[in-house]
């Protein structure tokens, strides 16, 4: 309730902060403190649970010998151009990586995202892997909203040191 909510304004309007248009733009110090909240808990089991269930979804043979995103790539109403281009220049090899890859990665992310040790190196480590995973899956198919959403979700895993990177990135 500190930023971006009802209770972040009405508090701003007690303290009186924004009486004057020239005050509009000051904005509080954030707390150095971290939040913790039974919801940003759940959304963190929520994400473990889809990436369980989609982990051990992909247990069938072709998974297993690599060649699940090769047939994937086949399904011609469903393949971008990028994905058309990959199918006919790139070897095998290549698509066996990307589906071994989508293994390793969608389990590893249920430990990474409910580790209690190194949490901030966790999370680091499989919003990457998962923003790779899923801008894949955008590139090379087209599959509806699920990529994005997952990868919107994300922003709630992010660190005041993560956000703040970013916002000295983007402001270059």
């Amino acid at each position: 309730g500190q930023r971006f909510s009802v209770d972040a304004l009405l508090m701003s309007l007690r303290e009186g902060a924004d009486r004057r248009p020239d005050l509009l733009d000051k904005t509080p110090q954030p707390t150095l403190m971290p939040i913790r909240s039974f919801a940003l808990l759940m959304v963190l089991w929520q994400l473990a649970i889809i990436y369980v269930f989609n982990a051990v979804h992909k247990s069938g043979p072709t998974w297993m010998d690599g060649t699940a995103i090769g047939y994937c790539l086949e399904q011609d109403r469903i393949v971008t151009p990028l994905g058309l281009w990959v199918k006919d220049h790139l070897p095998l090899a290549f698509t066996q990586m990307l589906t071994w890859g989508t293994l390793v990665i969608e389990s590893a992310a249920p430990i990474l995202l409910l580790s209690p040790y190194w949490t901030k190196w966790c999370r680091r480590t499989i919003i990457l892997g998962l923003i790779g995973l899923h801008g894949g899956i955008i590139l090379l198919t087209n599959v509806g909203f699920f990529s994005p959403v997952m990868m919107v979700s994300y922003i709630l895993l992010l660190g005041r040191a993560d956000i703040d990177f970013l916002e000295n990135l983007l402001s270059v």
